[in-house]
């Protein structure tokens, strides 16, 4: 019995021996085979690990395929009666940032349900990133604070892929800075789409593929009149979190195009309310 088990212990090392030289082959091929300039190679070699990391080291992480970068458009979210939205909000007349959320091919997202909790004096230490949070990626809501929103979508959407949660935030931010997303709703308007104005949802959608050229889906959500107003934008990022990309939206059958009377709303009204809201 001993002597079964001393096989399986020497098995199993030898396993976990191979595996780590298999991950010091593949890192130091990639820094001679591929050059990249220094902040590109640190994000790929980054990469590189935590691909190996998941499949050798911790089965528990979360594989998947690309992410969704969701974006909100404050005025419709402030007006809604379960949605109590900070003074502030005002400022903020460009779409910002709801989260980066990891997909599967097959459009499945999943939560992540273990992993590393959100480390706020980390996050806080960059001040740089701090700022870009700051500006791109803020709570909208008097409930919430900023560090209780990064908190809630890095432990439900980050923690469980094996990113380290500064390159998380960085990523997101990256992908929305180089992409130009602040400008989005001046972009809209040259394409026929004006704040105020009502669209169905292809015309949204034809707009950002004209704009950004790849697809996206369109949330909307119902007003305290029972109007319904373009809420969120999703986009898909490629795995590496970098390029905006083509993937299979399949959160929307095609005849939710032809729905009318979506609404670009201007105007933020702080309501009373402050139920709970889901992100």
């Amino acid at each position: 019995m001993w002597s079964d088990k001393l096989k399986m212990v020497a098995t199993t090392t030898k396993v976990y021996l191979l595996g780590f030289f298999f991950v010091l082959v593949i890192g130091f091929y990639s820094h001679r085979v591929v050059p990249r300039d220094r902040g590109d190679h640190d994000l790929n070699h980054q990469d590189t690990y935590n691909y190996f990391r998941r499949v050798l080291v911790s089965p528990g992480l979360q594989d998947y395929d690309y992410f969704y970068l969701a974006l909100q458009w404050p005025p419709s979210l402030c007006n809604t009666p379960s949605n109590k939205c900070r003074e502030d909000v005002k400022n903020f007349t460009y779409f910002t940032i709801h989260g980066l959320w990891p997909q599967k091919q097959n459009g499945r997202r999943f939560n992540c349900t273990s992993g590393t909790a959100l480390n706020i004096t980390k996050l806080r230490s960059d001040k740089n990133l701090l700022q870009r949070l700051d500006k791109y990626w803020p709570s909208l809501l008097v409930r919430k604070t900023n560090d209780e929103f990064w908190r809630h979508e890095w432990e439900k959407h980050g923690r469980c892929i094996g990113w380290d949660q500064n390159i998380y935030f960085k990523t997101a931010v990256n992908a929305y800075v180089t992409n130009n997303i602040s400008t989005l709703v001046e972009e809209f308007a040259k394409h026929g789409i004006q704040k105020g104005g009502s669209y169905t949802i292809g015309n949204y959608t034809e707009a950002i593929q004209k704009i950004l050229h790849v697809r996206s889906t369109i949330q909307s959500i119902s007003n305290r009149i029972n109007a319904t107003l373009l809420f969120e934008i999703r986009l898909c990022v490629d795995k590496t979190g970098k390029n905006l990309t083509n993937c299979d939206l399949i959160a929307f059958p095609k005849w939710d195009d032809e729905i009318s009377n979506v609404h670009f709303h201007s105007l933020i009204i702080i309501p009373n309310a402050d139920l709970p809201v889901h992100h």
